[in-house]
């Protein structure tokens, strides 16, 4: 054959090769489809809708045993065996002689508790003159339960100073008193600190007239600060499953909800309906449904406590249970803690008449309006 006639010819072959070989693609594909199984379509997680909760509605309330004459400014976390510890503020009245005190709850009750700090303890292990203790918040890690908390030198005259204690032995035993130097207004930390992978961690500071987002490293020294909101000391926060941080925070006209999108470097602030303003502290907690729970004082102050609940990331709020309301001159119902454990039980704890602290153990339905 000639040259000529393998060149007419070559073509053609080529052509039909292409054809071929796009046909056996085809089937080979057809027959891939046919033998390999399809996986099943994405499904996003699911939250329980409210009220479609696994525990039965259940209330249960108790005070935690005196120590003192007066009891106030409790604060929650829970041991990662379930356990729930307390510490809270109490003295016989006068702040000089105020200390911290630490009991923990397992399956028989509250235990006996114990001093952790007093006024003059924490002055000779700062080699300072200190008046008063204030405002304890405490945090459950990973490996150690981390104590904040104010110490202030002379009230009406120096701004309070924030101060750190940690047990690395569920509270047996606390470390060093560290001062953390957020000078120079230093501040009293709220609820919602954030511990950070690095070892840091996020910790809200209420100043004389605005709230500042304070960033810790590992050895909590201070490396950011943010202020976010004047005009308000006042407020909680917590962080959302997709990283955002939320607070809530009282000023004298209304209640706002921030939310930051970047670890507290900025934050939107939006008006809150349906909610108190009584300018007292409050205890905000995200639930395992999705829900924000929120507990705190009525309009006319401390003499009332309720619950509010929110499904639309704090900007609307519905009362869900009214816990205390009293006319008498001795009402006091204040600075309430709240804790969601692992097993779904919520917990709540807050000053009572201003001489024990008031617990209560609640379950999600009981909050939904279950009947205990």
């Amino acid at each position: 054959m000639s040259k000529f006639a393998l060149a007419n010819l070559a073509p053609v072959s080529s052509g039909w090769s292409r054809h071929a070989a796009g046909l056996l693609f085809i089937a080979a594909l057809a027959w891939t489809a046919a033998v390999i199984p399809r996986p099943s379509p994405a499904q996003l997680p699911t939250e329980a809708a409210p009220g479609e909760q696994a525990l039965r509605p259940f209330m249960v309330a108790t005070l935690l045993p005196a120590v003192t004459e007066s009891a106030d400014s409790p604060s929650l976390a829970e041991l990662p065996d379930g356990r729930i510890a307390a510490v809270w503020l109490a003295g016989p009245g006068d702040p000089s002689a105020a200390a911290l005190w630490f009991s923990l709850r397992d399956a028989a009750g509250w235990r006996e508790p114990r001093r952790i700090v007093d006024v003059a303890s924490a002055a000779g292990r700062r080699f300072a003159h200190l008046d008063a203790l204030e405002q304890p918040q405490l945090e459950a890690g990973r490996e150690a339960l981390h104590l904040w908390f104010a110490s202030r030198g002379f009230p009406g005259w120096t701004s309070p100073q924030p101060m750190h204690l940690m047990s690395i032995d569920e509270g047996e035993s606390w470390g060093r008193l560290q001062r953390i130097a957020a000078a120079p207004l230093g501040g009293e930390a709220l609820q919602g600190s954030l511990s950070l992978d690095d070892g840091g961690r996020f910790l809200p500071l209420a100043q004389a007239r605005s709230v500042e987002w304070v960033r810790l490293d590992a050895a909590l020294r201070v490396v950011g600060k943010q202020r976010l909101a004047t005009g308000t000391r006042q407020g909680a926060f917590v962080a959302l499953p997709d990283g955002r941080l939320l607070g809530i925070l009282r000023r004298p006209e209304t209640n706002i909800v921030a939310i930051s999108e970047d670890g507290g470097g900025h934050w939107q602030e939006t008006p809150v309906s349906g909610l108190a303003n009584p300018q007292t502290a409050c205890a905000l907690l995200r639930l395992e449904d999705g829900r924000l729970l929120l507990a705190g004082n009525g309009e006319q102050g401390t003499d009332s406590l309720h619950l509010w609940l929110s499904a639309d990331q704090g900007r609307h709020w519905r009362l869900a249970r009214t816990l205390e309301n009293a006319a008498d001159g001795a009402a006091s119902f204040s600075h309430p803690s709240l804790l969601q454990g692992q097993d779904g039980q919520l917990h709540l704890a807050y000053a009572w008449r201003g001489q024990r602290i008031k617990y209560l153990n609640f379950s999600p339905a009981w909050l939904d309006g279950g009947a205990a």
